[in-house]
């Protein structure tokens, strides 16, 4: 049987502001952006593994904001780059990043990113490693956590349709440390946005934080994944 898991990287502190700013924003997000978060590795092709050969594939591509990878390319001068490439090509579809998020808590565009893979003969059973760089994007300051945090559920509607998802959450914390209104935008498919939105909604209401001298915006990245 599937079985469901609904992930938070979250958010966090308030700081003294001036009398009549709009409330700050802040984070807690302890990855860099571009982080591999989910990583399906490529098999080691028989044929280069008995011969010893070892390879490099450069991968480039778009990340979105659900942090996946669209429009990849794929490029290494290796002998049998071929066999190293289809590999790739089999499981870069299910390798999941940390997306940049704004100043203000809102995905980014589609940004290009780079990595590399690293196919390495060891000790003749076959190693697989990556390596990418990462870009320098303002994100929100960080901050402190939550006093109390409720786990949200994976919608019905997206499980059922096998469909996984991100939301990117500006929750409005009072002085009280209570959770008010909540700003959201969804990374998945359109029709199922709605049900992530209310099972994030249902949650993060729950939450509570430290008590603080102005209102301020936590800026929360969770991601919604299917354990297969």
């Amino acid at each position: 049987m599937r079985r469901w898991l609904a992930g938070a990287l979250l958010a966090a502190a308030a700081l003294p502001g001036t009398a009549g700013e709009a409330p700050k924003v802040y984070t807690l997000e302890d990855k860099p952006w571009g982080t591999l978060e989910v990583f399906v590795p490529p098999t080691y092709p028989k044929g280069p593994l008995a011969q010893g050969v070892e390879a490099t594939i450069d991968v480039e591509g778009k990340l979105m904001p659900d942090g996946a990878l669209q429009e990849i390319a794929y490029r290494s001068d290796a002998p049998d780059a071929a066999a190293f490439v289809r590999e790739v090509e089999l499981v870069a579809p299910y390798w999941r990043f940390s997306s940049p998020t704004s100043p203000d808590c809102k995905p980014l565009p589609p940004t290009p990113i780079k990595l590399k893979v690293h196919f390495e003969k060891g000790d003749g059973t076959g190693k697989i490693a990556v390596s990418h760089a990462r870009y320098d994007i303002p994100a929100p300051p960080p901050g402190r956590g939550a006093l109390k945090r409720v786990q949200p559920l994976f919608p019905k509607e997206g499980a059922r349709a096998g469909i996984e998802g991100r939301v990117y959450a500006a929750a409005h914390v009072g002085t009280d440390g209570q959770i008010g209104a909540i700003d959201m935008e969804v990374a998945t498919r359109q029709d199922l946005r709605p049900s992530f939105k209310r099972t994030t909604r249902a949650a993060l209401e729950q939450w509570e934080f430290p008590p603080s001298e102005k209102a301020w915006i936590a800026c929360m990245v969770l991601d919604y994944r299917l354990r297969r």
